[in-house]
C-alpha cells in the first residue's frame, strides 16, 4: 500500500448557533491553497445547513490529531489560517463522529485519496430509538449492504462514499465522477437494480418518506470553506 494515496480523516459536528456564537468567522475566503508549513495538514472543509456545522479535517497518513496539534501551535500566533484550524477543531462544543460506513472499507480513520472527483455532502436524520439505530449501524457494515447496492454506486459514477453518525444525525460524504448530476443521475440511479428495494427497506430506520428515493432523503450542506494544503 502505498502511504501517498492514504489520509486519515476526522470528521466533526457543531451546532450552527454554537459556533457562530463563539465568534467564529465562516464566510473568509472560501477556498485557500496555502503553502504554509503546517506539517500533517492535507485539507480541511467546512459545510453547514441551519442547524449544523459539519467539518472534514484530512492529515498525513502518518500523522493523528496530537500530532496535527503540535504542528498547529506552532504557527497560529502569528498565521491566520493555523489559529483558524486549531480552534476549529479544538472547539469545547466540537464531536469528533463515528464513521459507520464506508464504499471501500479500511480501518478507521483511513481514507483513500479521490482524484478527479466531485465532492457531495449530505445529513439525514435517523428515528429516534437506540434499537433502530444500532440495526442501522449492523446493516451499513461492509457485509450487510446488499452486493448489488455498491454495484450500483460503480455503475452511476460514484467513486467513494462515507457515511459518519452523530448520535441521530448522519453525515453522507460522497465523491463522484467530475460529471455526476444529482437531478439527473440520481433519477437513473433510483431506477437500477433493487435500488427501490433498498430505499424501502432502510427508510424504517430514517426521518423520511418511505417511497423516497435516495437523493430526496438526504439534504444538501454547503461548502463554506475549504482550506487547502499543498506541498
Amino acid at each position: 500500500m502505498s502511504k501517498a494515496n492514504y489520509i486519515n480523516r476526522f470528521c466533526f459536528s457543531y451546532s450552527t448557533k454554537e459556533f457562530e456564537k463563539l465568534g467564529f468567522s465562516l464566510n473568509i475566503e472560501k477556498h485557500i491553497n496555502t503553502e504554509l508549513p503546517i506539517s500533517g495538514l492535507v485539507s480541511l472543509e467546512l459545510y453547514k445547513n441551519e442547524e449544523t456545522v459539519f467539518l472534514i479535517l484530512d492529515i498525513t497518513y502518518n500523522f493523528n490529531l496530537t500530532d496535527l496539534n503540535i504542528s498547529l501551535n506552532k504557527y497560529k500566533s502569528t498565521n491566520q489560517v493555523a489559529k483558524l484550524i486549531s480552534d476549529t477543531i479544538n472547539l469545547i462544543t466540537a464531536v469528533q463522529l463515528r464513521r459507520i460506513f464506508q464504499k471501500a472499507p479500511l480501518k478507521d480513520p483511513l481514507s483513500k485519496k479521490i482524484r478527479n472527483s466531485k465532492r457531495i455532502v449530505m445529513t439525514l436524520g435517523l428515528v429516534n430509538n437506540e434499537n433502530k439505530r444500532n440495526e442501522y449501524i449492523k446493516l451499513h457494515k461492509y457485509d450487510s449492504i446488499w452486493p448489488q447496492i455498491l454495484k450500483n454506486m460503480n455503475t452511476i459514477g460514484i467513486k467513494d462514499m462515507e457515511i459518519y453518525l452523530h448520535e441521530y444525525q448522519a453525515y453522507l460524504i460522497m465523491d463522484t465522477s467530475p460529471h455526476f448530476d444529482m437531478e439527473k443521475d440520481g433519477e437513473k440511479w433510483a431506477k437500477l437494480p433493487q435500488e427501490k428495494e433498498w430505499q424501502n427497506y432502510v427508510s424504517q430506520f430514517q426521518k423520511v418518506n418511505p417511497k423516497s428515493k435516495a437523493v430526496e432523503k438526504w439534504f444538501p450542506m454547503t461548502l463554506i470553506n475549504n482550506i487547502m494544503y499543498e506541498k
